[in-house]
């Protein structure tokens, strides 16, 4: 799967691939980036980083590791395999919804009422209707590149 960071949140960003055709497999879904990627709160990440704390989107290749139920329910931990994101591991950087926690910030309902998604701690969050599509794409060695395109 690719992010575009590029884009805003307002705007469905993240594609799943086959990576044997190459073709996307379906309609791209929204996804919400770090809060510290987005200091104004404008919709679009600006800043990207890998330091614990930082509450920032990291950008490059990561690798689906294991499910786990955690705060936000079923969740997928990431593997950063880039130096933009080696420590997305111990930064608890993972795949989740934020349906099991008020409010739901990544909802058509939020979404709709303030024309973008809310922000994450810097983990990639779906709606909860896209989770189940999303988490088997990449759970146990899936792949996502988060990257910035020069959209506007």
């Amino acid at each position: 799967m690719v992010v575009d960071f590029g884009l805003p949140s307002s705007t469905p960003r993240l594609w799943l691939i086959d990576l044997t055709s190459g073709g996307g497999l379906d309609s791209p879904l929204y996804v919400a980036h770090g809060k510290g990627s987005d200091p104004d709160g404008t919709g679009r990440p600006i800043r990207f980083g890998d330091v614990d704390g930082s509450l920032m989107s990291s950008l490059g290749a990561f690798r689906g590791g294991i499910s786990y139920r955690g705060v936000h329910g079923l969740s997928v931990r990431l593997i950063g395999l880039d130096g933009s994101n080696r420590h997305a591991f111990d930064r608890h950087i993972v795949l989740h919804t934020s349906a099991r926690v008020g409010p739901d910030y990544v909802s058509p309902a939020w979404l709709e009422r303030y024309g973008k998604l809310g922000t994450s701690e810097g983990c990639f969050v779906v709606m909860a209707a896209d989770f189940q599509r999303v988490s088997a794409a990449l759970r146990g060695g899936g792949f996502l590149y988060a990257g910035v395109s020069n959209s506007s």
